[in-house]
């Protein structure tokens, strides 16, 4: 299955429920060939949006580590920040911005 030397997946990864987010993050590591890269972000459990009854996905920086363990980590860089989304409502953000390569 490793076919891609890039995957790029840009504020998306939260989105996918909890009880299956394991499962395409290490679909996403498969399809990497050796040197590949993957970047984009997961979102911290500091982030606004981590309330109960959210289907999104929220990570400490712990997970991000071992969801990584087995990648060089090129660039990960944790945010807190406080930012207006697109409608104009204020958000309290809290991101991973990760850059890893399958050796």
């Amino acid at each position: 299955m490793d076919s891609y030397n890039l995957v790029n997946a840009q504020f998306s990864l939260p989105f996918n429920p909890p009880d299956s987010f394991d499962v395409v993050f290490s679909n996403i590591k498969n399809s990497l060939k050796v040197g590949g890269i993957f970047t984009g972000q997961l979102f911290g459990q500091d982030d606004e949006w981590n309330k109960a009854g959210s289907d999104m996905t929220f990570h400490d920086k712990d997970k991000v580590e071992a969801l990584l363990s087995d990648m060089e980590i090129v660039k990960l860089e944790e945010v807190t920040r406080d930012g207006i989304l697109a409608n104009g409502q204020p958000k309290h953000w809290h991101l991973f911005n990760i850059i890893a390569r399958k050796t």
